[in-house]
This record gives structure tokens, C-alpha cells and sequence, in this order.
């Protein structure tokens, strides 16, 4: 009997959902980031460094190259996608199926190792963490049918 692993994240939370052969798939586990929900204005909350002009001596600040709410989001997903990799080894499943809003799945895109990415059966480009349990079950019946 195969049994596939769904996941449904969005950029702050995930859950497994585990359907064994042709049953009704059940929520197995919740998943949160490390470093938990934070505002932008905490994550990144220093002052902007200070540049000097060396012509004229003009101070400026510099602003980062990267955005540190996004850089939370690519973090959760590397851990995501590590602990895809580490259940694999330790519980073993047949098929992934990878449910999230747009930029989180291709952040998990990206993130994912050939071995992973070739268990990949089924993707969807839809935000349902916050959806209750029944809901959740329905669009994955009908994204697996």
C-alpha cells in the first residue's frame, strides 16, 4: 500500500497530512518555523548602517540588499524541505504532495534535493493553512483525484 505524504504550508506554518493507499487522508503533524511568526519591524528592528562618502565626507545609511521578512520565509522553507528529507529516511513515503501560496512553493522548489522533488506527484499553488480540517481534506481529495 502506498502512502503519501501531503504537505500544506504557507509561509508561517505546515502541516503533514498522511493518506495511506486510497483512504481519507488525516492530519498527522503541525509544523512551525524555528524562529516562529515575528512583524517585519522585529526581525529587522536595527538602524540602518551608515556609509561615508569619501569625497565629501556625506553620511548616508545603507539599506539592506535583502528583505529580512523574506529571508524568515526562505529559512522556514529550508527547514521544510530538511525535515521532508529526514522523514524520508526515518519513516519512509512513497509520494509528496506539496500544497502552498505561490512564493512558498518556490521557495520549497528550490530548496528540495532531486530525490525529494522526484516524489513530487502532485503541486498546488493555493494558501489552505488556515482552513478548518474538512476543507483541507476536500481540496486535497480533489487535487489527488
Amino acid at each position: 500500500m502506498t502512502k503519501t505524504w501531503i504537505l500544506v504550508a504557507d509561509a508561517h506554518h505546515a502541516e503533514i497530512w498522511v493518506r495511506q493507499g486510497r483512504e481519507q487522508p488525516e492530519k498527522a503533524n503541525l509544523l512551525a518555523p524555528a524562529s516562529q511568526h515575528r512583524f517585519a519591524r522585529e526581525i529587522g528592528s536595527d538602524k540602518p548602517g551608515r556609509a561615508v562618502a569619501s569625497s565629501d565626507g556625506h553620511h548616508s545609511s545603507v539599506e539592506p540588499h535583502v528583505d529580512p521578512l523574506e529571508n524568515e520565509h526562505r529559512q522556514f522553507a529550508r527547514e521544510l524541505t530538511a525535515f521532508l528529507e529526514r522523514s524520508l529516511a526515518e519513516h519512509g513515503y512513497d509520494h509528496l504532495v506539496v500544497v502552498a501560496p505561490p512564493k512558498m512553493l518556490g521557495h520549497l522548489r528550490t530548496c528540495r534535493s532531486p530525490k525529494l522533488a522526484s516524489l513530487v506527484v502532485a503541486e498546488a499553488s493555493k494558501d489552505l493553512v488556515k482552513l478548518p480540517a474538512e476543507e483541507i481534506r476536500a481540496e486535497i481529495l480533489a487535487l489527488l483525484a
